[in-house]
């Protein structure tokens, strides 16, 4: 199905990965260009749903989220790799004709967006080299320093050699290993990995050789102290009903429904499932509640179960066990 906006079409499936520049607009002058890769319709009014992220900004916010008086409006349709160049130049042509954008000044700065064949300034600069530059250590099996590498995306490239850049970002499986909370998460290619500030965080300094055995011990200790016992479990009610399905009453469980008709437990989830049937009352599973996961068991003497050898299902008569006078 596709949508004709101004002669645009957008299909909705998206094959060919399309992007989408939009404007919000306000009383007739737009306040915002953005893309999207989800089709949308023309003055359709703004959700969350219709942007690729929630914007923190709070001048952003109160026109996307806080303003219900707002049109999403369709400026045109071009393909995903050349999305920055035609939101750039929308935003231009709107900043002409004093659009009051609240992103044209980060636009034609060039402090936002899509980097790659733009002019970077200092600023950026310094950010990006703090956030791919991160150093990482490798230690061997035996928990020996080998050598402290200058970023992720250096070891991504000649050591796990699977390094790509996807949507703009980074990617490697580096990045999950050197994230993972234990040790053996920690260790691909006979070495373990670990972030520069994980080490200066836990040892004020990057240590030569690392006890793996005191790592591992300190592992179970977390676990231990982080893992709470649950103190509820769902369990099905019993609902104990004459033949004809009357209700004469329900039990808690199975333990309850046993105890008070002198059968096991077992027995009683037997029945329940229709692979012991009784001539005069039926069990059945009711709705799960909530019951305290330390259920009382308490302990008699069940009446024996005596099975006829069939290819069908064990069926008893549960006459033969006791008398039910219903």
């Amino acid at each position: 199905m596709t949508v004709k906006i101004d002669d645009i079409e957008i299909n909705k499936k998206m094959k060919n990965k399309q992007a989408v520049i939009y404007g919000v607009q306000e009383d007739k002058k737009f306040k915002y260009i953005g893309k999207t890769v989800k089709s949308v319709k023309e003055n359709r009014k703004l959700r969350k749903s219709d942007v690729g992220r929630r914007y923190t900004n709070e001048e952003i916010n109160n026109v996307f989220i806080k303003n219900p008086d707002v049109n999403m409006v369709v400026l045109k349709t071009i393909e995903t790799q050349e999305w920055y160049n035609e939101k750039l130049k929308e935003v231009v042509d709107k900043h002409k004709d004093n659009h009051p954008l609240l992103n044209a000044q980060w636009m034609l700065e060039g402090k936002r967006g899509y980097w790659e064949g733009k002019k970077k300034d200092p600023h950026t600069l310094q950010r990006l080299s703090e956030s791919k530059y991160k150093r990482v250590v490798q230690y061997d099996k035996n928990g020996k320093l080998v050598k402290i590498w200058d970023s992720g995306k250096e070891v991504a490239t000649k050591v796990f050699k699977d390094y790509r850049v996807k949507n703009g970002c980074g990617c490697t499986k580096l990045y999950r290993v050197l994230s993972s909370n234990v040790l053996k998460g920690k260790y691909r290619f006979d070495s373990y990995w670990f972030k520069e500030e994980y080490l200066m965080q836990n040892f004020k300094s990057i240590p030569d050789k690392l006890d793996l055995d005191v790592l591992r011990k300190k592992e179970v200790q977390y676990k231990k102290a982080s893992y709470k016992r649950p103190n509820t479990y769902r369990r099905y009610t019993i609902i104990y009903t004459d033949i004809d399905d009357n209700e004469i009453s329900r039990f808690n469980n199975i333990y309850d429904a046993g105890l008070a008709l002198k059968i096991s437990p077992n027995v009683v989830g037997k029945i329940c499932r229709r692979v012991v049937v009784p001539n005069n009352f039926k069990l059945k599973y009711g709705e799960k509640q909530l019951q305290p996961i330390d259920v009382e068991k308490p302990k008699y003497k069940a009446l024996p179960v005596n099975r006829k050898r069939t290819g069908l299902p064990p069926k008893i008569d549960i006459n033969e066990i006791f008398d039910v006078d219903l």
